[in-house]
């Protein structure tokens, strides 16, 4: 039997190599291999030399030699029976061949590749050397060496594929992923269902950013067994594009969740792109589809953009809209809560991503935004969304009929303001006049009270006290000449019938027309 240290595999002793990674199988002996052999010897103790038992004294100082009781492994003694018949017959390629397995059996490999090279020097074409000598190097990690060896052996061996899988592999340790997907694509042309040569070939085209090649590859390897996590992403991916959302999410449930440290991953944002679309399809809630959408970061898609992953994109912000817009009522807040939807695709991140070609896409938005607009009556709104998918789209016909519509509606909706205002602003006239005679008419009115009872006063005194009263009220009003004329009047008719002093120096005080002033200075005199 023999074994694969690296993967612990066990193997028929027909087999070289391991399925599974490629390595050279090791001979699994048996614990006899490991009895210590003893062996009884002589040395100098001087000279730390080692002589035959027959041996008495040291040839080089002549000091009596010791008895020394040597132990021997099983494997150093048949390494030692293997040296003592080279010496025999150096230039034996059989016996050479033998030990050089022996010695790679045990995993002394540096030591085998100095028999190997013996052996090569004596015939440079020897198979069972080269392919000791390759696997020799791989153990070493002296892959450079590996490969031209293994370039050698695939000269005559050219459908090999456990010797092209073995090349893949070295090659992808020296990072050379080109001649990993050479070899590669080698294998497929023989066993189209090899899953290392499958897997190669799928990593090398997400690297060069051929993912449409890559997807249905991936499909492929999770019908063969394969659960690796970009296999996965991929292979759901693939079905989402096919229409069959179903066994997309499926793929994408067997991710489960998305770690934080993975955030920046473009593999783990077209996931979470795709796996939104999924929610689309599957008319999930809205809420979990937004959330998911929001944790995607379109700049880290942008630096390597898939041909779907705008389309998709577009085609997930078109489905919250639309949705959200049957969700709003018609209410105080829905112009408010419209104008938060149109926010959202203007957001940098999204506006950065699209292109010209998501322009129709964009317009049908617009204008689904329009009707809804238009719907409640906000039809200034409604004409600033439909301009906008008139300018996107300006070809297509229903955007120019609704624009045209949208603006006769508005300028209708000015005219009947403009003419409403000015039937307010006439009202408000008429209703200021209106109140000014009713106030003057008023004013009018109690003036016209006052002075007739002014006139109904009998006595001198009470009336120019009530004319005065009057004129004090109503300085310049319709009666002030005719009570200024009556004081005048009354003060002379008292200043007269008194024939005094004060009379007449109270009627030249108070009167208006100082007619009699002379008089009143002859009687003070």
């Amino acid at each position: 039997m023999k074994n694969c240290s690296k993967c612990n595999l066990t193997f028929e002793d027909d087999k070289k190599f391991c399925n599974s990674c490629g390595s050279a199988l090791t001979l699994i002996t048996n614990s006899e291999s490991n009895v210590e052999l003893s062996k009884t010897g002589k040395r100098c103790l001087k000279c730390n030399l080692s002589y035959d038992e027959d041996k008495k004294f040291c040839k080089n100082c002549g000091s009596p030699l010791s008895v020394i009781k040597q132990t021997l492994s099983k494997v150093d003694a048949k390494i030692m029976v293997f040296e003592e018949k080279l010496k025999e017959n150096q230039l034996n390629i059989d016996l050479l061949t033998e030990y050089a397995q022996f010695l790679y059996d045990h995993s002394d490999y540096k030591e085998t590749t100095f028999i190997l090279f013996r052996i090569l020097a004596i015939n440079e074409n020897n198979k069972l050397a080269k392919n000791l000598l390759f696997s020799c190097y791989q153990e070493l990690k002296q892959y450079q060496n590996a490969v031209e060896i293994g370039e050698e052996l695939l000269i005559k061996n050219a459908k090999d594929i456990t010797l092209l899988e073995r090349l893949a592999i070295l090659e992808g340790k020296l990072k050379q992923q080109e001649k990993v997907y050479i070899y590669s694509n080698k294998i497929i042309e023989i066993d189209s269902d090899n899953i290392l040569a499958l897997t190669n070939i799928f990593h090398y085209l997400l690297a060069i950013n051929k993912i449409s090649e890559a997807l249905p590859i991936s499909t492929k390897l999770i019908l063969l067994g394969q659960n690796e996590r970009l296999i996965l992403i991929y292979g759901g991916i693939d079905k989402i594009l096919q229409g069959n959302f179903k066994l997309g999410i499926q793929n994408f449930d067997g991710i489960l969740t998305i770690p934080n440290d993975e955030r920046n991953n473009i593999h783990s944002n077209r996931c979470r792109l795709y796996w939104a679309y999924c929610l689309c399809m599957s008319n999930s809630e809205l809420i979990e589809l937004e959330r998911k959408f929001n944790d995607i970061d379109l700049n880290i898609l942008k630096k390597i953009p898939f041909e779907f992953d705008e389309e998709i994109a577009v085609k997930i912000i078109s489905y919250i809209i639309n949705r959200s817009l049957e969700e709003i009522e018609n209410s105080q807040s829905a112009g408010l809560e419209i104008d938060d939807l149109i926010e959202s695709i203007k957001n940098k991140s999204l506006v950065s991503f699209l292109t010209e070609k998501s322009n129709p896409v964009i317009a049908e938005i617009y204008y689904k935004i329009a009707l809804k607009q238009k719907e409640f009556r906000l039809n200034e709104d409604a004409l600033s969304s439909i301009n906008k998918a008139f300018y996107l789209t300006p070809k297509e016909l229903k955007y120019s009929d609704s624009k045209i519509e949208i603006q006769g509606i508005v300028d209708t909706n000015n005219a009947k303001h403009k003419r409403n205002n000015r039937f307010k602003i006439i009202s408000i006239a008429c209703v200021i006049l209106i109140i000014g005679f009713s106030v003057k008419y008023n004013l009018k009115r109690i003036e016209n009270n006052k002075w007739s009872s002014v006139k109904t006063n009998n006595t001198i005194r009470y009336s120019l006290i009530s004319l005065k009263e009057y004129l004090n009220e109503y300085p310049n009003g319709k009666y002030a000449n005719e009570a200024k004329q009556k004081i005048d009047s009354l003060l002379r008719i008292n200043a007269l019938n008194s024939i005094n002093y004060e009379s007449y120096k109270l009627y030249n005080d108070s009167s208006f027309y100082k007619l009699d002033s002379q008089k009143t200075d002859s009687l003070n005199n």
